[in-house]
């Protein structure tokens, strides 16, 4: 619902939109994949981070 509310609030103009740029939106992915692999796994589970750069 957050999500909604500021996307439409962005829409509106009433305040810019958080922008996510590429190598932010790769860290988020890994995190998802990686939450999901330790849901199956009942382990915790490493993030390597990889500088794309």
């Amino acid at each position: 619902m957050i999500e909604c509310n500021e996307l439409l609030q962005a829409i509106s103009g009433e305040h810019d939109a958080y922008v996510i740029d590429f190598e932010r939106g790769l860290e988020i992915e890994r995190t998802v994949h990686a939450a999901a692999r330790s849901a199956v796994s009942g382990t915790w589970v490493k993030i390597e981070h990889v500088d794309l750069l």
